[in-house]
Formats: structure tokens, sequence, C-alpha cells
């Protein structure tokens, strides 16, 4: 399940400062024209609307549009510009992904991203090649076909009362096999972020005057999305690490570390261990 997609659709006129204090992640009519057509099985989802008042989270609304098309024909979908035209300074966080099927017929909806699990909502790029037997060992229910839904079913289940429980979740990561870069959030929890960087490229930037950040699979999305704005600036994140961005403060990123078992591809061996 390949790229998560960056451009910022706000720019607030309230003093100059965007309230929208999350990660976007969808490329915009022309951007997203011109990139793509790299997919050919792609197709563009926005999740929209974790609302959150005064930094306290409450029951988010969220609204997702997903299509099996390629993503430049989807930006030309009514819904798609429908549900851009409902952000607004509430929205914390918007998700972008097209698909490279690796599992899952891409014209079932349901193995198409984002992917709601329970309460958590996610986009995911990689492959989990355990995902069957951590279904079965673990008793998880399962919605579509794609292994990706692991990892926000496994979130869900440490989200009992809304939160996530972060410690849980690395624990439950750690029996994962493949590779993983993921962005997820709670739906009962709208104004906490949770962005995973495994083994799968995943690039960060932040505008501390606008309060974003921005992220995708490539560098060269968000300086398209940017277009040589000043004020952006890198997070330097190194592989393995789990970030939390809060509503209340995206300056404020904290990071710790998480694990599970690269392996490149299905049939080699788990990197660090030898035949």
């Amino acid at each position: 399940m390949v790229g998560s997609l960056g451009r910022s659709p706000v720019r607030s006129s309230v003093g100059g400062k965007a309230e929208l204090a999350a990660l976007l992640g969808p490329v915009l009519r022309e951007g997203l024209g011109q990139f793509g057509q790299r997919e050919p099985v792609g197709f563009l989802a926005v999740e929209q609307g974790f609302d959150d008042v005064g930094g306290q989270g409450r029951h988010g609304s969220h609204r997702i549009f997903k299509r099996p098309m390629r993503a430049h024909e989807l930006v030309y979908e009514k819904p798609f510009q429908e549900l851009l035209g409902q952000v607004d300074n509430e929205t914390t966080i918007l998700m972008g992904h097209t698909r490279w099927r690796t599992r899952g017929n891409e014209f079932n909806n349901r193995n198409n991203h984002p992917i709601r699990a329970g309460i958590v909502i996610g986009t995911h790029n990689g492959t989990i090649y355990n995902a069957d037997y951590l279904f079965r060992r673990l008793g998880l229910p399962r919605y579509a076909e794609v292994d990706s839904e692991l990892i926000f079913r496994l979130a869900d289940r440490f989200a009992p009362e809304g939160p996530i429980d972060q410690e849980g979740l690395k624990k439950a990561l750690a029996l994962c096999r493949g590779q993983m870069s993921a962005v997820l959030a709670s739906r009962l929890d709208p104004g906490t972020i949770t962005v995973l960087k495994g083994n799968k490229p995943l690039c960060l930037r932040i505008h501390r005057q606008h309060r974003v950040v921005l992220y995708a699979s490539d560098d060269a999305f968000i300086d398209f999305a940017v277009d040589n704005e000043k004020g952006w600036r890198e997070l330097e994140v190194p592989p393995m690490t789990m970030l939390t961005i809060r509503h209340a403060d995206v300056r404020a990123v904290e990071n710790s570390e998480f694990r599970f078992i690269p392996q490149e591809r299905k049939g080699t061996l788990p990197e660090g261990v030898n035949a």
C-alpha cells in the first residue's frame, strides 16, 4: 500500500496563522494531477473532521472519501471537492493515500485507505507479512482483506477509553514482520495524531507560524505543495520512531522508539537474521 501525499489546503486569514493544528495529507487539484498518474491502481482518500474544542478531545466527526480510481481523476469528483470545502479551523487532520495493490482487490472499497478499525482511522505504507497469523493469534476482528488493517486493529485494542495506549501499541507492533510507516488517530481522542516512521519512506515538515505539519512518502510532493514558501522546516525523524503530535501545540512534537521485525520481501530472511 504505497504513498501518503501532502499539500496544505489551509491558509488562515486570522492574524496570518493557521488554526489547523494537524498533519495534512491531500494533494489538491493540479498538484495531484501532476503526480497522481504514477500509481497504476491509485486513488486518493481524504479523512477529515476530527474536531477538538479548547484542546480537550471529544468524539470527533469525520468523513472518508475513497474510490478505486486514479488519483488525478478522483480530484475532479464532486464529493472530493465538497469534502475539501468543509475543511475549517476545527479540522485537526487530513489523510491522503494512493495504493499500489499488494493484497486485496481495490474494487472492494474496504481495502482502500484510510481504513477505519473500531475507533481508529489511519493509512499505512508497507506490507505486514504475518498479518493473517496475528489476526488469528490475537483474535482480532477483520473487516477488509488487506494486511494494513492489522496495525489499526492493534491500536483500537489499546484504545479502550479513546486515547491510544502507546506503550501497549508498541508491544503489539513488535510482533509484526514486514515494512511499515503509518499515520493514525482515535476518533475519541481527535486532538492526538500518532505517526509511525518505520522502514518505509516518510518525510515531515513543520511550519511553526502556521502551526501545521505536512507529511508525504516523497519529498517531491511536499516541495510542490509548499511552492518555495518560507518558514517550512524539515523534521528529522530516524527510522523506528513513533511521533505524537497534539492539536494543542503541534510544535511540541514527542518522539520515542518503537520496534517490529523488518523484512524487505516475502520469502527473504528478516533483517539481522542469518541463515
